[in-house]
């Protein structure tokens, strides 16, 4: 069964008072504007994620981080006998829905006979990026009423963790973040450089 306007693919993503702000599920939300997909969007308080997701039988990510092992985006799509399946992780979500929609109908977002060489350049670019964490998480918890009050709470207790110091300590070491972050992605900027050359 293919998602239509009357059953659409749930596009489950982070509440904030402004809208849509997580780049992990803007990822998903791309894909399904990519592939003209109809779905709709339900928020979740990031408090909410994992209660939500063990209450539709979705099972933790083995690329999870320990503290947090159920993530968005995960999609349900529509499936004949009416169960949803429902996928974790932005990668995986496009390869399904590729699969699913294929073309000439839908536009295809990783190639035939690219899967390797997109997961390779997706956990690459992930893994600089991820150098911007230190830079850009505290501002989620400093914005007041940003995230609703628990997803406020969850917020600040788990990223604590993940630094092992407070969101106020990390802003304190801003700019040394920022300039550790630069460099890789200056890095990573060199290298697209080259294989364009090499391309053209």
């Amino acid at each position: 069964m293919t998602a239509t306007k009357t059953n659409p693919i749930i596009f489950y993503d982070i509440y904030s008072r402004d809208g849509p702000w997580s780049p992990n599920t803007y990822k998903t939300r791309l894909t399904l504007n990519y592939k003209r997909l109809p779905y709709r969007v339900e928020y979740i308080s990031i408090a909410d994620i994992e209660t939500k997701l063990k209450e539709l039988g979705v099972s933790p990510s083995p690329h999870g981080h320990p503290i947090y092992q159920y993530t968005l985006p995960a999609d349900p799509s529509p499936n004949p006998g009416g169960q949803p399946t429902y996928i974790m992780d932005s990668f995986e979500i496009a390869v399904y829905l590729d699969s699913k929609y294929p073309g000439p109908d839908y536009p295809t977002v990783i190639p035939h006979g690219m899967r390797n060489m997109h997961k390779l350049a997706s956990d690459y670019i992930m893994s600089v990026g991820i150098t911007f964490a230190p830079v850009i998480l505290p501002f989620a918890a400093i914005r007041p009423g940003f995230l609703d009050e628990k997803g406020h709470e969850y917020y600040t207790r788990t990223r604590k963790a993940m630094f092992g110091k407070d969101l106020s300590e990390v802003m304190e070491s801003s700019k040394e973040n920022w300039m550790k972050a630069k460099a890789k992605w200056e890095a990573l900027g060199t290298v697209l450089i080259s294989e364009m050359k090499v391309l053209l």
